[in-house]
């Protein structure tokens, strides 16, 4: 019996080592993961404590990375301790939002806003779900509050100059655009869109300008270059606009958009083939 008994106590000391060593490594691959979490993550609802902070970043660092359904657990998990905790309302609600969960993430941005009713982040979380649920009028009133509490916001504008633009309302499109490029001239999203609203309006030339900055900022920006194609051809300069629309072909040549606005162009000039 003592003889059987040794090498069974070696093997659950063997285990028992084995356990403690997988257990430091998780610890060790944990500790590197919040580190980078943390280094990609700007913590802008944290409550001021460390543990609770790093378990925030590390959640937003799953929804950066993809891991959205792995972020929708961990952000459970930790509003089954702290219901009321704004940044694990917002951070499962945008990844709810991230997997077409709409409805279920703007229950956690309402109760976001319910719990803290001057955070426009609240607003516009919501305000993006809401656009995509059809609410566009719900949307744009988010937006119009979040914008009275952070009037310096050019995302805000942004969005609903967004929204604006597909009701076809597009003089405040414009408006809405004006404001979001006065406060943040280096994003080619807001000039790209600027100029969309520009050519609906049919201030072709104008949106040629709009599109220059935005290719200014990224000179391989296939949807702005495209866009100018677009409104040259609109302006009838068609030799132009199939230069313009050659050129983002060459940029992607997978650009279907851009595949299809210059057939159409040469179709319209009676091209039918080449």
């Amino acid at each position: 019996a003592k003889a059987s008994s040794a090498p069974a106590a070696k093997e659950v000391k063997a285990e028992s080592s084995a356990k403690k060593a997988k257990d430091v490594n998780a610890d060790a691959l944990s500790n590197s993961v919040v580190d980078a979490a943390l280094k990609q993550t700007t913590i802008t609802h944290g409550v001021g404590d460390m543990d609770v902070d790093k378990q925030i970043a590390l959640g937003y660092y799953k929804v950066n990375n993809g891991l959205h359904h792995e972020a929708i657990t961990y952000f459970g998990d930790m509003l089954r301790k702290q219901p009321e905790l704004i940044a694990a309302l917002l951070g499962r609600g945008t990844a709810l939002a991230l997997i077409g969960q709409y409805q279920a993430a703007e229950a956690d941005f309402t109760k976001t806003i319910l719990l803290q009713p001057k955070l426009a982040d609240g607003y516009k979380r919501r305000s993006q779900v809401l656009g995509a649920l059809g609410k566009s009028v719900e949307a744009i009133a988010d937006l119009t509050m979040a914008i009275s509490i952070e009037p310096k916001c050019s995302d805000s504008y942004f969005q609903r100059g967004s929204i604006l633009h597909k009701l076809g309302e597009h003089t405040e499109a414009l408006s809405n655009m004006k404001e979001a490029v006065q406060h943040d001239s280096s994003n080619k999203q807001y000039f790209n869109l600027m100029g969309l609203v520009r050519n609906a309006l049919g201030d072709c030339l104008e949106a040629v300008a709009a599109y220059e900055k935005a290719i200014k900022l990224d000179p391989k920006y296939k949807e702005a270059i495209c866009s100018k194609g677009q409104a040259y051809r609109d302006f009838g300069m068609a030799a132009e606009a199939t230069k313009q629309f050659t050129k983002s072909i060459e940029i992607d040549p997978n650009y279907a958009n851009a595949y299809h606005l210059r057939s159409f162009l040469h179709f319209s000039q009676g091209r039918h083939s080449g």
